[in-house]
């Protein structure tokens, strides 16, 4: 709940991502995890060396489609950016205050599809964590409520035996 809308918004596909979802993570170091794929696809040997790797990445249909899509996804972090500014200027900063801001109506469809799918999965997550924190099993943590002190001393004299007593040991 407490995501900020503008990182909502305007998130742009990462280098380290695309990598893990599209190559088992071979190529995945942590200099490049804030790469995004735009950079990646302008200079693609600045951020990984090995030849074979980049040409099996270059040959992915999933690469392309980002090649491709480059120009609009530019348009579509530009439109997002300024939904994010003027939700900003509205004083909608986190997706708490999206979930109690009452002129949504005016926000960008596309935008408002994104905060509120996010939102949903942030209510969600929060349901769930609650309801794991109040599950309470009657019973079953019984000797936590009523534990005693107990010690165990040496009994001096014949053999050796050690007996249970009831309170602290003696200082």
């Amino acid at each position: 709940m407490n995501s900020r809308v503008r990182e909502v918004l305007v998130e742009t596909p990462k280098l380290n991502d695309f990598l893990r979802n599209n190559v088992g993570g071979r190529g995945v170091v942590d200099s490049n995890e804030n790469v995004t794929m735009e950079a990646f696809v302008i200079k693609p040997d600045m951020f990984i060396q090995d030849e074979e790797l980049i040409r099996l990445i270059t040959a992915l249909p999933a690469y392309e489609r980002i090649k491709e899509n480059m120009g609009i996804l530019r348009e579509k972090v530009r439109v997002l950016n300024e939904v994010a500014n003027n939700l900003e200027k509205a004083g909608v900063y986190s997706l708490q205050q999206w979930d109690e801001f009452t002129d949504k109506e005016s926000i960008l469809l596309m935008a408002r599809g994104i905060l509120n799918a996010a939102l949903n999965i942030a209510k969600e997550k929060g349901f769930v964590s609650q309801l794991a924190t109040s599950v309470v099993m009657e019973g079953a943590y019984e000797s936590v409520y009523t534990a005693t002190w107990h010690y165990v001393e040496g009994v001096g004299g014949e053999g050796f035996g050690m007996q249970v007593k009831e309170g602290h040991p003696p200082q």
